[in-house]
């Protein structure tokens, strides 16, 4: 029988592996400078109109070019970026996002669940694939 420690620190650890971007450091940096860009202190000092973002997600030239690659992989779904920015779209409720909100959306989880910090993986952006 496994002691309470023991469970929590599965369980912990299972939050953890859920709360993962795997689409490679490089790609987060330039979600988060693009992020950044979008920042207008009248709003909030922590998030962005969300309108905004998302155009200007979708006209930046660097993610047009990763529209039609796998951003997200959890439990054998596989997710492009332009399939999760239509999620995203669909999903969110707010006129604005906070950076780990919009982050979350790329986690295995593939939305917000309460993470205090999300993971990112060493995986290279090479290893992303086209569907």
């Amino acid at each position: 029988m496994k002691s309470l420690v023991q469970l929590e620190n599965e369980v912990e650890l299972a939050l953890l592996e859920e709360a993962t971007v795997t689409m490679g450091a490089q790609v987060v940096e330039k979600l988060k400078a693009l992020f950044e860009s979008n920042k207008d202190e009248t709003v909030s000092s922590t998030e962005v109109d969300f309108n905004d973002l998302i155009a200007s997600l979708a006209g930046d030239e660097y993610f047009e070019g990763l529209m039609e690659t796998v951003v997200r992989e959890a439990e054998g779904e596989k997710e492009t970026l332009e399939n999760l920015i239509d999620r995203v779209i669909k999903e969110h409720p707010s006129k604005t996002i906070s950076w780990i909100h919009f982050l979350a959306f790329f986690s295995k989880r593939g939305r917000y669940q309460g993470f205090a910090q999300i993971q990112v993986s060493p995986k290279k952006m090479s290893t992303l694939s086209k569907l």
